[in-house]
């Protein structure tokens, strides 16, 4: 069988937009297992921000800890964001 030189084209870019995209997910759900990297974020510029900045930040940053510390505290499941609207 012989096979014309777009068709090989073709296949081989099919098989290589597959393979990107399988890749692509694969990062995507080790990245959401691993959680947000905001937090890394602003540890690692924590110095370039003045002090209304720096105050925002660890504000975002304790409410952002809390909600597992209140649903430990009640014994009650954490309430999804989704679930509050």
């Amino acid at each position: 069988m012989s096979y014309d030189q777009t068709t090989v084209a073709l296949v081989f870019a099919g098989v290589l937009l597959c393979v990107i995209f399988v890749v692509l997910l694969l990062l995507w759900r080790r990245a959401r297992r691993k959680g947000s990297s905001a937090v890394v974020l602003f540890g690692a510029t924590y110095e370039f921000y003045n002090a209304d900045q720096r105050a925002a930040i660890e504000t975002i940053v304790e409410q952002g800890t809390e909600k597992p510390k209140e649903s430990q505290e009640t014994g009650e499941p954490p309430v999804e964001e989704a679930d509050r609207r």
